[in-house]
C-alpha cells in the first residue's frame, strides 16, 4: 500500500483556526487574507469542496476531537435548525465524497468521520480515499447496513438506500435487478433477501417486510402468504410457511442466486452430504443373478444408460417430440435385489447416485412436503448443471429408495389435511416426472398399491420375483466360495431365502468365523438359516406354535 505523504501545513492549526473564526457565526467570517489562505488550503485538502462544507467539515471534527456532548451543529454554528437545514445538499455531498458519514432521525442529523479521513488530519497527510469497488455482496451489505442504521427515520433510511442503489446502477447484479423488478421496495427486499441468503441466516418474512415496507408491511405479507406477491409470482424468492406468519421464512430461489452471485454460485451451494450423494467407485462391485427375463431387461436398462448411447437416445427422442427423461420402476418383494442393483448400474456407468430418503418429505407442517418434494428436482437439476458445466455429461441418478408412500394410490379426499397433503406431493411428483429430463429410478415392495398415474409415468417397469432354484445356488456359491456345489443347491432348495436373506445368513456366518477364528460347519449354516425367517417353522415347533 502506498505510503500517504505528509502536508507541509499544519492541517489541525488551519481546522483549528477555522473553527475559532466561525463558531456561532452562522456560516459567516471576517475575510481576512489569513482567513481565505486557510479556507483555501482546506478546501483543496478535503478534495475540492467548498467555504460553507469547511466550515461544516470544521466544525465536526471539532465537536468529534473535542468530545463535546450534547450539542447540535446548528447550535454549534448558531443557526437555527431550519437555516442550517438550507445547507442539506452541501451536506450530503459530504457523505457521497467519504468525508461524513450522515445520519438522520427524529433528533436531526447525527455526524461521525470517516476512520481514513480521521487519521489523516491526526498524522497530517494527505487524505487518500479510495471509493470502494463493490460487488454483489458487498454492494447487498452496504444496503443491509443501511436498513440496520436508520431505525427511527423511515423515510431517510429509504431514501439513502435509493441514493446507493443509483451510485451503483453499473454494477451487472444492481442493473438486471433494475430492468426485472420495477417496484423500488420490492427490489430493496431482495437485496435483503441476497445479503442473509450469502450469510447463511434464516431470513423471517415479518422482520424483513417491517423493516422494508414499515406501515404496509402486512398488506405484503398477506401477498406472499396467499402467494401473490411480486417477487413470488416472478419466482425470484420461495416462501417455507412453518405454522404462523411469525414462523415464516423466505429465501432466494436458484434463478436468483445465479443472478446475484453468477459465475460464483457454486461456492455457496450446500454440498450435499454422503448419504445423499453416492459417488460411483464407493460403491463395492457385487455380482447379481437375475432369472432370464430379468436380466434381459436389466440388460437393457443398463445398455440404455451407457453415457454414449444415453446421449443419442435423448437426442432422437427430443427430435421426434418425445421426453428425454429416463424413469424406471423396480418393483418386487423385498431382498431380491432391488436397490443393489442400482447401485451396481450406477457404478457399471460410472453415475453418482442422488438418494431421496422418503421420510423426510413427510413434514408436520401443512404445505411443507410438497415443497420438499420440489426442492429434491431443483437439487439435482442443480448437480446435473454442475456437473455439465464442469465438462461432465455422467448425469446422475435420482433415486426413490422404498417409494411405497409416495406412489400409493391417492385417496378421495374427505376434508383431512394429511389425505390434501399426500395427494398435493403426489401430483407435484407427477407433474415432475412429466417433465423430466435426467434418470428416475424408484424401488417398491408393494406395486399392487401404486396410483395408475404413476404406471404411465414409467418407462421401464421391472419385476424381482424370487430368486430361482438356480439363482440362488449362484448366490451360495458367490459369497461362500468355499461352499461345495451341491451343498450350495442343497441349501437353495431347502430355504427359499431371497438374496438378501441369503447375504444376511453368510454376514452371521462370518461374524461367527471372524471371533472363533474357523469356518463354520455346514451344520451351524443350516441351524444359521433357519432362525432367519421370523416365521420358520421349525423354531416355532419348539415353543408350541406351528400346527
Amino acid at each position: 500500500m502506498k505510503k500517504a505523504r505528509k502536508v507541509r501545513w499544519n492541517v489541525l492549526a488551519a481546522i483549528d483556526y477555522v473553527c475559532q473564526h466561525t463558531k456561532g457565526k452562522q456560516l459567516k467570517y471576517d475575510n481576512t487574507v489569513k482567513m481565505q489562505n486557510t479556507l483555501n488550503r482546506l478546501k483543496a485538502y478535503f478534495g475540492g469542496i467548498n467555504e460553507n462544507q469547511v466550515i461544516i467539515l470544521c466544525a465536526v471534527l471539532d465537536i468529534t476531537l473535542s468530545h463535546i456532548k450534547n450539542i447540535r451543529i446548528s447550535e454549534y454554528l448558531g443557526m437555527s435548525t431550519l437555516a442550517y437545514l438550507q445547507h442539506n445538499d452541501e451536506i450530503e455531498d459530504l457523505d457521497e465524497r467519504c468525508l461524513l458519514n450522515v445520519q438522520i432521525n427524529d433528533t436531526g442529523h447525527n455526524y461521525s468521520i470517516e476512520e481514513k479521513m480521521l487519521e489523516s488530519v491526526l498524522r497530517n497527510t494527505e487524505i487518500n480515499i479510495e471509493e470502494e469497488k463493490y460487488d454483489s455482496i458487498s454492494f447487498t451489505r452496504e444496503i443491509k447496513k443501511t436498513l440496520d442504521t436508520y431505525t427511527t427515520n423511515y423515510t431517510e433510511k429509504i431514501y439513502k438506500v435509493a441514493k446507493f442503489e443509483e451510485k451503483c446502477k453499473e454494477l451487472p447484479f444492481v442493473k438486471d435487478s433494475i430492468s426485472r423488478i420495477c417496484g423500488d421496495f420490492d427490489r430493496f427486499c431482495f437485496y435483503t433477501l441476497c445479503y442473509y441468503y450469502s450469510q447463511g441466516w434464516e431470513s423471517n418474512l415479518q422482520k424483513i417486510f417491517r423493516e422494508i415496507y414499515d406501515d404496509r408491511a402486512i398488506q405484503n405479507m398477506e401477498l406472499v402468504i396467499s402467494e401473490k406477491h411480486f417477487l413470488l409470482k416472478k419466482e425470484f424468492i420461495k416462501i417455507e410457511k412453518k405454522g404462523s406468519v411469525t414462523d415464516t421464512t423466505l429465501s432466494i430461489t436458484d434463478k436468483s442466486k445465479h443472478l446475484f452471485l453468477g459465475e460464483y454460485e457454486y461456492l455457496y451451494e450446500r454440498q450435499i452430504d454422503e448419504k445423499s450423494l453416492i459417488q460411483p467407485d464407493s460403491i463395492v462391485s457385487k455380482p447379481l443373478f437375475y432369472s432370464k427375463a430379468n436380466q434381459e431387461q436389466i440388460d437393457m436398462l443398463y445398455s440404455s444408460l451407457q453415457h454414449e448411447n444415453l446421449s443419442s437416445i435423448q437426442n432422437g427422442l427430443r427430435a421426434k417430440g418425445f421426453p428425454t427423461g429416463i424413469c424406471v420402476l423396480l418393483y418386487g418383494a423385498p431382498g431380491t435385489g432391488k436397490t443393489e442393483s442400482v447401485y451396481q448400474i450406477a457404478k457399471a456407468t460410472h453415475r453418482q447416485i442422488v438418494h431421496v430418503d422418503i421420510s423426510q418429505t413427510k413434514s408436520c407442517w401443512f404445505g411443507e412436503s410438497e415443497k420438499m418434494i420440489d426442492k429434491i428436482f431443483e437439487n439435482y437439476k442443480r448437480i446435473c448443471k454442475r456437473l455439465r458445466d464442469s465438462g461432465k455429461n455422467d448425469i446422475p441418478i435420482l433415486l426413490f429408495n422404498e417409494a411405497d408412500a409416495i406412489l400409493q394410490k391417492r385417496t378421495e379426499f374427505r376434508g383431512g389435511g394429511t389425505e390434501k397433503t399426500e395427494n398435493a406431493m403426489q401430483n407435484i411428483l407427477l407433474e415432475k416426472m412429466e417433465n423430466f429430463d435426467g434418470i428416475l429410478i424408484a424401488t417398491t415392495n408393494l406395486a399392487v398399491n401404486m396410483d395408475a398415474a404413476f404406471e404411465r409415468r414409467f418407462l421401464y417397469k421391472i419385476k424381482f420375483d424370487n430368486p430361482t432354484l438356480e439363482a440362488k445356488t449362484s448366490i451360495w456359491r458367490s459369497k461362500l466360495n468355499w461352499l461345495p456345489e451341491s451343498q450350495a443347491k442343497q441349501l437353495a432348495n431347502e430355504y427359499d431365502f431371497s438374496g438378501g436373506e441369503i447375504e444376511n445368513v453368510v454376514r452371521k456366518a462370518t461374524m461367527e468365523e471372524i471371533i472363533k477364528g474357523s469356518r463354520v460347519s455346514i451344520t451351524r449354516l443350516e441351524e444359521i438359516c433357519n432362525t432367519e425367517k421370523l416365521n420358520n417353522c421349525e423354531s416355532e415347533k419348539k415353543i408350541g406354535f406351528c400346527l
